[in-house]
């Protein structure tokens, strides 16, 4: 009775099933969409056999019902465990709460870290760290000196280059002694300031093996133009894929003089120093072509002295032309020999030479009218920029004064790498600082604080 108590809902839910569900087809075609009856679970149902009374019986008797299972507990337990679980009374709140925390007061079991053994680091971790430190002496080494001179832009380094530039961490405190205390506190007339770069391979740092290490630092150089009239704003754009060089103002590439300001930065109402700046933001720089790019790298700062002009002229010739089916080499200079004679001599070095005199009197001759245009149209561009200032200006441009100044640091040593030279423009400075005093001065101050 009741197994058909619990089977009947389920026999009248399917009798109520149509035969045939409705069919209907898709817009586009196709084959029908079998659509389900209403009130009608959709999805598949496992077909009912009816079983006979007896069989119903023994399955009642076997598995009672859920609502039996729920009312009445069976009489044995089939496992021990099932059996203290089920006569275990219940715990009450308070009791669960006290017994998870003594759970989690209970010490925890000894592992090889707390034993004393050290945990392995990942690879990722151990480089974080690495970079962390080499992240903070640096830092450490940058704090330790004036930072003022990075204000100066350094002209013609490369983009890429720039953050290189102070990795070391540079020494520029006499630098800002002559400005504050020195030769150049006291001036009449502002001094001018710009920056340069030389790469350089030095001694720095240790290998894994400890051994001493050699790296590639870019140096940076701070230049003083010290005179009565000041530098002009100008660029010069040279270099080896460029067939002529380019003298372009320094607006063109963003650079300018701008104040440079410390604690005693003006007289009379004037700055007293000056220094190069570029104002070029990164995203106009990122929207550059490469071409316009490379101007920063081959540009130097440009100035036009008189006293240069008293260098004589290139006259000579060098050429090596084809005549009579071999090579021969003309050397001459036009203010110094004559057409006539260099044939001759020619003609006694080359004797496939003979019989071919018109012809190689010719190539000599037309090479000595080109050298002599050249030197007369360059005499001629010394004259029209002469002419551009007055005798007082070049008398003022002849008697600039030019320091270069290199860092003073111990480590790395760039001793062996201080030149005077300056650029194809300024030529080359009257003094360069740190001189040897400086620097042995340095010296024994590093050895008296690691003594004390």
């Amino acid at each position: 009775k009741r197994y058909w108590e619990e089977a009947m809902p389920v026999v009248k839910a399917r009798a109520a099933r149509p035969t045939k569900p409705a069919t209907a087809s898709k817009p586009g075609g196709g084959p029908p969409v079998v659509k389900p009856a209403a009130g009608v679970r959709c999805g598949y149902v496992k077909p009912w056999s009816p079983k006979s009374r007896s069989a119903a019986k023994k399955d009642a008797a076997a598995k009672p019902s859920l609502q039996t299972a729920k009312a009445t507990k069976p009489a044995e337990a089939t496992k021990p465990a099932e059996a203290a679980k089920a006569t275990k009374p219940a715990k009450p709140a308070k009791a669960a709460k006290e017994a998870k925390a003594a759970k989690a007061a209970a010490p925890a079991k000894r592992t090889k870290a707390a034993a004393g053994a050290k945990p392995r680091k990942s690879v990722k971790r151990k480089r974080a760290e690495l970079e962390e430190e080499e992240e903070e002496e640096s830092n450490k080494r940058q704090r330790l000196f004036w930072r003022g001179w990075k204000e100066v832009f350094p002209i013609g380094t490369e983009w890429e280059q720039m953050d290189a530039v102070d990795v070391v961490g540079w020494d520029f405190e006499h630098l800002l002694e002559d400005m504050t205390d020195g030769e150049l506190s006291n001036r009449d007339h502002p001094v001018y300031f710009f920056c340069c770069t030389e790469p350089q391979m030095l001694p720095w740092g240790k290998t894994e093996s400890g051994e001493q290490a050699y790296t590639v630092v870019t140096i940076p150089c701070i230049v003083a133009v010290v005179g009565d009239i000041a530098p002009p704003a100008k660029l010069g754009i040279t270099s080896v894929m460029m067939d002529q060089e380019q003298i372009v103002d320094m607006s063109e590439l963003k650079i300018d003089w701008a104040p440079w300001l410390l604690d005693s930065g003006y007289k009379r109402g004037k700055p007293k120093f000056y220094r190069t700046v570029c104002v070029a933001r990164k995203r106009w720089l990122d929207a550059m072509s490469e071409e316009d790019r490379k101007r920063y790298d081959f540009s130097l700062p440009y100035i036009f002295l008189p006293k240069q002009l008293a260098e004589d002229i290139d006259s000579s010739v060098h050429k090596i032309e084809m005549i009579a089916g071999k090579t021969v080499d003309i050397q001459f200079d036009v203010s110094m020999d004559r057409v006539d004679d260099i044939v001759e001599e020619l003609m006694e070095d080359y004797e496939h030479l003979k019989g071919h005199e018109k012809e190689v009197h010719g190539i000599v001759k037309k090479l000595a009218l080109e050298q002599k245009d050249r030197v007369r149209q360059k005499k001629a561009e010394r004259a029209a920029k002469l002419a551009e200032y007055t005798p007082e200006q070049q008398k003022a441009l002849d008697n600039l004064q030019f320091i270069k100044y290199y860092p003073q640091n111990v480590t790395p040593d760039t001793t062996q790498c201080r030149v005077p030279f300056i650029n194809r423009y300024y030529g080359h400075a009257h003094a360069v600082k740190p001189s040897e005093v400086a620097k042995e001065r340095a010296l024994f101050d590093v050895a008296l604080e690691h003594h004390s």
